[in-house]
């Protein structure tokens, strides 16, 4: 806006020495930067919603609508044919007269973003002058009377919470109070948008509220201090399910009153038992052969949409969902926790229980997605171990994998023997680590694991010894743990940019994991561990360990 002022001078000199090619040039020179600023410029036009004109914002910032063409930032409206911009309103926002560049232009005047023809007459914010455009592309300003801004709150209506404008003309009467007239409802209102002249800007277009005073007349006694209601109870959280928020209103009665009518807090929806049905994760080599044609369809599924790709990434490469570090937890009270939130994730995608592969009873690797080509995430970026290879933007599969079944049970055993959480948590990680050396390539690295199909098969195994070393728990007569490190969010899957799945997103703490038939919707065919279930394991450990059940 400075700069319009600041350039006139420039140019009615450079006019007056039109003839000269110097002054030619300087002239074309500062039209030609006017012009550019001049052309991003509102259109006076405000939707059925009063939205327009630098009074309503979007996403934090004044916003109006433009010319097609004019604003370097212009956006075409999502459900209109109309365009419209930021840097409109931010190029006049210090309220002031601007005059005209070029006396013949149709466009003379501009004004907080606004563009005037000659002979318009129009009002400022600053010193309330109204501003008439001459003919000769100057600017006649004098002071006036404004419309003042009162210091009465609407309380109801589109525009509640807005302060009322008075005096305002509506229907040709100009009102100094509020006012039933045209009220459908019966309510007294006010108007909180008027344009130049003080004329009310369309009821049908959001502008007004409802007075605080409701009386026979209706009104806005600014001298009369209201009596708030009590407050209405809370309303129904916003998330069924995680967290929400809900709100509860007061009225004012009897004049005005400080303060808000509405507050808000958050809430924690208790409704997430929505497993009405639970999956029933079986082993993959008790599958029949239409089960085993529906898991297939089901992953290549998840691949022809990337959504497969998509949750890989959450355990590897490339690591960008984390703050630029791998969002899996090894080696840590989380490891369990954070893979059992994994394989729910990964299961929602296939829409399809997920196998598990015993590699304690068979140390062959399962036939199910092997001839299944799975993509890694820019692939062709990484230097990975020594592999028969075809391409590195897919998974490839070792001709040499030696796999100890009777080893990774015993292993398995001395784990589940533990009798606190960190222990088990450390020592089941040793023959699961195993696994994954065991089957090199991808698996055998951290980056790459998780593209690799047979990983969920390996990690619904490793759950299901989670889930019997919990049964096992019960029957030692120790309740599940609480430590300290499983109150936290378990990213990514605490984060609704990467993570649109509910059932993860509301219960994404370690502690929550716990309840996996409740909370993630499935659960297991057996829980059996060397044939025996937990009781027939805890019965055996009590006689070997002379009576406790535990080391």
């Amino acid at each position: 806006s400075h700069h319009y002022k600041t350039n006139i001078n420039f140019l009615h000199c450079c006019i007056s020495q039109e003839r000269m090619k110097e002054g030619m040039l300087v002239c074309a020179i500062i039209l030609a930067v006017l012009e550019t600023a001049v052309a991003c410029s509102c259109n006076g036009f405000v939707n059925s919603k009063g939205q327009g004109e630098c009074r309503t914002s979007f996403r934090g910032k004044k916003f109006c609508y433009v010319k097609p063409g004019r604003c370097p930032d212009e956006k075409k409206a999502s459900k209109s044919d109309r365009f419209w911009s930021y840097e409109a309103c931010d190029r006049n926002e210090d309220e002031e007269c601007y005059g005209c560049y070029d006396p013949n232009s149709t466009i003379k005047c501009t004004n907080r973003g606004r563009t005037y023809n000659k002979g318009d007459t129009f009002k400022t914010g600053a010193g309330c002058n109204t501003c008439t455009c001459l003919a000769n592309g100057h600017l006649s300003c004098t002071e006036k009377f404004c419309p003042s801004v009162s210091n009465c709150t609407t309380v109801g209506g589109p525009d509640a919470g807005s302060v009322c404008i008075f005096p305002f003309t509506f229907d040709r009467v100009t009102y100094t109070e509020c006012t039933k007239h045209s009220a459908t409802d019966g309510k007294a209102w006010c108007s909180t948008f008027t344009d130049s002249k003080g004329n009310h800007v369309g009821m049908g277009q959001g502008n007004w509220g409802h007075c605080p005073l409701d009386g026979e007349k209706g009104g806005c006694d600014r001298d009369q201090v209201g009596e708030w209601s009590l407050w209405g109870s809370w309303g129904t959280c916003s998330s069924s399910c995680g967290l929400g928020s809900r709100v509860r209103t007061r009225s004012c009665s009897q004049g005005l009153c400080n303060g808000s009518s509405q507050e808000s807090q958050q809430c924690q929806g208790t409704n997430c038992d929505t497993c009405r049905t639970k999956r029933v994760r079986r082993n993959v080599n008790t599958l029949s052969r239409s089960e085993r044609i529906k898991l297939q369809q089901a992953l290549q599924n998840a691949i022809n949409s990337g959504e497969y790709e998509d949750v890989a990434n959450f355990h590897g490469y490339p690591p960008t969902l984390c703050s630029g570090t791998w969002c899996c937890p090894h080696g840590g009270v989380n490891f369990l926790p954070w893979h059992r939130l994994y394989m729910a994730q990964m299961e929602e995608v296939l829409g399809e229980p997920l196998p598990y592969w015993d590699w304690t009873e068979d140390g062959r690797v399962p036939n199910l997605w092997e001839s299944i080509a799975a993509p890694i995430k820019q692939g062709n970026l990484l230097n990975r171990p020594t592999c028969p290879r075809r391409d590195l933007r897919t998974v490839m599969r070792s001709r040499s994998i030696n796999i100890n079944a009777n080893d990774l049970k015993q292993r398995t055993k001395e784990a589940l023997m533990a009798n606190t959480f960190e222990e088990f948590s450390n020592q089941i990680s040793d023959p699961h680590g195993f696994l994954h050396v065991s089957m090199q390539c991808e698996m055998s690295d951290l980056r790459t694991a998780s593209y690799d199909p047979i990983f969920y098969l390996h990690h619904a195994y490793v759950d299901r010894q989670f889930a019997f070393w919990q049964e096992l728990q019960i029957l030692r007569g120790i309740t599940p743990e609480e430590h300290p490190d499983h109150r936290q969010s378990l990213p990514p899957f605490n984060n609704q940019r990467f993570n649109n799945l509910q059932k993860t997103l509301s219960s994404n703490r370690g502690t929550e994991t716990f309840d996996y038939k409740d909370k993630y919707c499935y659960e297991y065919d057996d829980l059996k561990f060397d044939g025996d279930t937990p009781e027939e394991f805890f019965l055996a450990m009590t006689v070997q360990t002379g009576g406790c059940g535990m080391v």
